[in-house]
């Protein structure tokens, strides 16, 4: 009994430790930057057409989200002016907090799991004192890390209702959490198929959490869909995103190195390539969820950003926190090494075209140039690369796993007794992996034609203006 209460105490002490440390790290940067740049200069504008009462969605890619986020910004104006505190601080507290908890659900359910007190302290400081998180809650102040911890507690409340006696219940909280995220924005609806294939063990089940899953940004929608739906739509299918960051970001980084300008255009056409490629990607790897086990729910939650940031061309920064919550959950050490990277790139990106992200108002420690611009480049290419190998290694590694069985459909009930129908399967897969070969074939031929027309000096000039940059640096000291 006294072992067990101790046992308890110290649970107690190391999440509230956590909580606090995650909380402190980015509560200290997020009150002395003092600049309102980048995204939240955009959350003010939103906020006060918000507390106008005008339609949000009237102009054009202003805000072309799910109804539900549009609130925050506007509630954070309203508690800046109450407060007295600046608006670029009160905008970043839905992210901080939302990092705050996300320390204490990885802290209980790595608990739960059965890792001892000193590894739990250790993933959870990989949380805590994760660069990628602090850069994005901290100093970006963009709300995704919200949308994270939602993603991470529909997660755990899944996983939970496994083993609980309290199943369906767990399992609408798990739908409604993850709803939540459906209603601020529309990519968490990606994670869906994976909740309805490895959580669900019934069509009821399976119906009732697509209803739940659906009902906020459902409702939410409704008054725009009756009242303003041409512009809801259109703003709504839109938005196709920045390439910031991904492949197609590093071409554009390549074609600053070589002589071109620092902030260079896509044709429209290869982003939306690129959206197919990820989407058509995406749904073979959905076809391989037969052989995913039950308790792989939140390695299946990651596919989706993974192959996000490996494929598609409209990438920002705060994409980047998706899955790191996951992939603490699950103890992946790649997501170690991504982090580093991933910072080590934003780090290069706000550099060379937002340093008041970076440094607010002080004087810039380092300011972008030809070295940052292909410590940019160099980065976006290897994190691709690793997103990629990580999607590869998740599906194999449960394929492997399954040993040719379903293990989680509850849809294939034949599965194991059929063996032409696995072998049938797996033949279509195999003939969609093909065709997706010849997508992925005609991007990367506009991708090459693209850098030939923005890069003036190609690969060789690239490498050329890096030396003579190195150099100068060097005479310099």
């Amino acid at each position: 009994m006294i072992g067990a209460r101790t046992a308890g105490w110290k649970a107690w002490m190391l999440g509230l430790f956590l909580l606090t440390l995650t909380l402190g790290v980015r509560l200290w940067p997020a009150w002395n930057l003092k600049a309102e740049v980048a995204d939240l200069s955009l959350y003010r504008a939103m906020a006060q057409v918000v507390l106008k009462g005008d339609n949000i969605y009237q102009r054009r890619v202003f805000f072309p989200y799910t109804p539900y986020s549009q609130f925050l910004p506007a509630s954070m104006l309203k508690l800046s002016d109450y407060m007295g505190w600046r608006f670029d601080f009160t905008m970043k507290l839905p992210a901080i907090v939302a990092d705050g908890i996300v320390s204490v659900l990885l802290c209980w359910a790595l608990l739960a799991a059965g890792a001892s007190l000193g590894w739990t302290l250790a993933w959870g400081l990989s949380w805590a004192l994760n660069p990628v998180s602090i850069l994005i809650s901290a100093f970006h102040g963009n709300v995704m890390p919200v949308l994270a911890c939602l993603l991470l507690g529909a997660v755990i409340a899944a996983e939970r209702a496994e083993s609980s006696v309290h199943r369906r219940r767990l399992l609408a909280i798990s739908a409604l959490v993850l709803g939540l995220g459906i209603a601020m924005r529309t990519f968490p609806v990606l994670a869906l198929p994976i909740f309805l294939a490895l959580a669900a063990r019934s069509i009821r089940e399976t119906l009732e959490f697509g209803v739940l899953a659906g009902f906020a940004a459902g409702i939410s929608s409704l008054p725009y869909l009756i009242f303003a739906r041409q512009t809801f739509v259109r703003e709504i299918l839109s938005y196709s995103g920045f390439s910031d960051f991904g492949w197609v970001a590093a071409l554009r980084a390549m074609s600053y190195l070589t002589g071109g300008p620092l902030l260079s255009g896509f044709d429209d056409g290869l982003i939306m390539m690129t959206k197919s490629l990820f989407l058509y990607a995406y749904g073979i790897v959905l076809l391989t969820l037969p052989w995913f086990r039950r308790t792989s729910l939140a390695l299946g939650s990651m596919l989706a950003p993974l192959l996000f940031f490996g494929l598609y061309g409209g990438l920002s920064a705060q994409y980047l926190v998706w899955m790191i919550p996951l992939a603490i959950l699950v103890r992946d050490r790649f997501v170690l090494v991504f982090s580093v990277l991933a910072a080590i790139c934003m780090a290069c990106f706000y550099a060379l075209y937002h340093p008041g992200i970076l440094f607010g108002v002080y004087p810039p420690l380092f300011r972008g140039n030809v070295l940052i611009s292909a410590i940019y480049a160099l980065t976006n290419l290897i994190m691709v690369a690793l997103s990629l190998a990580w999607t590869v290694r998740i599906v194999l590694r449960e394929i492997w796993g399954s040993k040719g069985g379903a293990q989680s459909l509850w849809l294939l009930p034949l599965w194991p007794r059929w063996r032409w129908l696995r072998w049938l399967y797996a033949i279509g897969i195999c003939a969609l992996l093909a065709m997706w070969g010849g997508m992925l074939h005609a991007d990367l031929a506009w991708a090459s034609n693209t850098f030939v027309r923005i890069a003036p000096r190609g690969l060789h000039g690239a490498w050329t203006n890096l030396a003579d940059f190195l150099s100068k640096s060097q005479s310099m000291r």
